[in-house]
């Protein structure tokens, strides 16, 4: 048995000011894999099931559920588990040389994107000497917990940190002459927030023990 923290905060953006929450939790984990015997997310257990990830195997996840999804759940969490992975932290994944289930096909530099005289263009760099920033979408806190009327869709503003490598200033310097040195990002605030909730679920499941059907 083992002790994880988990932390997570709340940065709700307001006319006025801003507000912070933070939320800490200490989970016992097993350091053996659950064997669950029916789908979390859908109870079936008459169908074939597979092993999940409670951390997205592409972000080096450790916790392994056995038996665990279905067929077509797991299409679905991949879904938007891909979006996060290949949209949203591409580049945070070749440079920290997170797990890849094609890992012969992984890209050995990162692009980087530059710009002068209003051309852009995108070079390739080692991890090395790319700039590593965290994109972290932060979100809102729910309507209900902040007194806002029920909206559609979800939305977020992006926030980066600084992970790794040169700053964005010390690469510049490298391409004299350049406007503008960065990175691109585009991924999907709804894909995120499902990778986030299916983690926090399948969390609960391996740490806590909760049986959703059960």
């Amino acid at each position: 048995m083992e002790w994880v923290f988990l932390s997570a905060r709340y940065k709700v953006p307001a006319r006025t000011n801003r507000h912070d929450f933070l939320g800490v939790a200490f989970l016992p984990v097993p350091l053996n894999a659950r064997d669950v015997g029916e789908c979390i997310y859908c109870g079936t257990h008459d169908e074939p099931l597979d092993r999940e990830h409670a951390v997205p195997y592409g972000l080096n996840g450790p916790w392994t559920l056995l038996r665990a999804s279905c067929k077509a759940c797991a299409a679905i969490t991949h879904r938007f588990e891909r979006d996060t992975l290949r949209s949203l932290w591409p580049d945070v994944r070749i440079a920290l040389a997170m797990q890849s289930r094609r890992r012969s096909k992984r890209e050995k530099t990162v692009p980087l994107v530059i710009e002068r005289a209003g051309v852009r263009d995108t070079v390739r760099v080692s991890p090395t000497e790319f700039p590593l920033y965290l994109p972290t979408p932060m979100f809102p806190a729910p309507g209900v917990v902040a007194g806002r009327k029920p909206m559609r869709g979800i939305f977020a503003k992006l926030e980066v940190m600084r992970v790794a490598g040169p700053t964005f200033e010390e690469v510049s310097q490298r391409y004299p002459g350049v406007d503008f040195v960065g990175a691109r990002t585009n991924f999907s605030p709804e894909e995120f927030a499902r990778t986030l909730a299916k983690i926090a679920f399948c969390a609960g499941v391996y740490a806590l023990r909760i049986a959703p059907f059960g």
